[in-house]
């Protein structure tokens, strides 16, 4: 039977803790690591914080200085079991899958699964139904994402029925207050992150006559405050939708940290799936495809690992981390 590691952190000015927990421990087995929150959040913002840094990270620095936050899971998990992360700090902005641990990435020992919190994932987790039968799926609502557009078609006939093109921001709403039997909504559209306030992120949808700007075609994280959905997984197959309040310029707090997988968590979603940076719209879609083809027999963390591993391996362009390690699922995905 697969066993679960829940491995937390918290930063501070001059190191990290890390508390790892099984269910057979009587207590969480506690580190130190020597790397603090300023040294995490000035190597986030150089190396992680849009397209073409997520791009060019120096992989021989990054593994070298912050391998030590995922090398203790090795005494402390077997191969194949699942690995819980609940990041703290800037942490939360770091591909935690995407170090190294005994020369391997973490991702090809363990699947892993993020949450903002320890209590977000018990909540999550009593929610979860395992179901992935009916899908919404949304997808190029502006008509300039060829491969979305093709990913959304490809999982409309995967799940027998039809992708929604070209939506608006109004008919995305109404399909949601429609989506309380859909098991899987899948959003491949572009993603806007607001680095003043975190709640103005979103999802840009083709825009109306009636809108002033592009502001009011976004479906925006406040939105969803009003939102009821019982999903087992919304995936947001678009640019930066897993970033939280602080985006680089502040040091966020656990529970605190407020975006779009946050506020998809508090309106029913028990999983989300979503991007740590700017992703390239043609590896997008070649990730997803993999992705659902092993949800049909697999959990999602498992699937996510697979899909993450055979395209890394499929074509020498993607063998960066930018192209393969961008997307992490929040909740138990088990």
């Amino acid at each position: 039977m697969t066993g679960v590691l829940l491995a937390e952190y918290f930063t501070t000015g001059d190191s990290t803790f890390m508390f790892m927990m099984r269910a057979e421990y009587d207590e969480p087995a506690v580190l130190t690591i020597p790397i603090s929150a300023d040294e995490a959040l000035r190597f986030a913002r150089k190396s992680f914080a849009g397209e073409r840094s997520a791009r060019s990270v120096e992989l021989d620095a990054w593994q070298e200085r912050f391998g030590a936050l995922v090398a203790p899971v090795a005494g402390h998990c077997a191969e194949g079991d699942v690995i819980w992360f609940v990041p703290h700090g800037p942490l939360h902005y770091l591909p935690l899958h995407a170090l190294q641990v005994e020369g391997r990435y973490l991702i090809e020992r363990n699947p892993v699964c993020y949450a903002p919190s320890a209590a977000v994932m018990k909540y999550c987790r009593a929610k979860w139904t395992g179901r992935h039968r009916r899908a919404l799926i949304v997808g190029d609502s502006r008509g300039d994402l060829p491969y979305a557009h093709e990913e959304a078609v490809m999982l409309a006939e995967l799940f027998g029925g039809e992708p929604h093109l070209g939506t608006t921001k109004r008919e995305v709403q109404a399909l949601l207050k429609q989506a309380e039997d859909v098991d899987v909504l899948h959003i491949a559209c572009h993603g806007y992150f607001d680095t003043g306030d975190a709640l103005r992120s979103g999802i840009l949808f083709a825009p109306t006559p009636e809108d002033v700007d592009d502001t009011d075609a976004i479906l925006s994280a406040k939105d969803l405050l009003n939102t009821r959905l019982r999903t087992d997984l919304v995936t947001l197959s678009a640019c930066e939708t897993a970033l939280g309040k602080g985006y680089f310029t502040e040091t966020p707090g656990g529970d605190e940290f407020v975006g779009m997988t946050r506020a998809f968590l508090s309106a029913g979603g028990q999983n989300v799936l979503a991007s740590l940076w700017a992703v390239n719209d043609e590896s997008t879609r070649a990730l997803m495809f993999r992705f659902y083809r092993h949800l049909l027999t697999t959990n999602g963390a498992e699937a996510l690992a697979k899909a993450q591993q055979e395209l890394r391996r499929s074509d020498v362009r993607y063998r960066h981390p930018y192209y393969w390690a961008a997307f992490v699922m929040v909740g138990p995905a088990n």
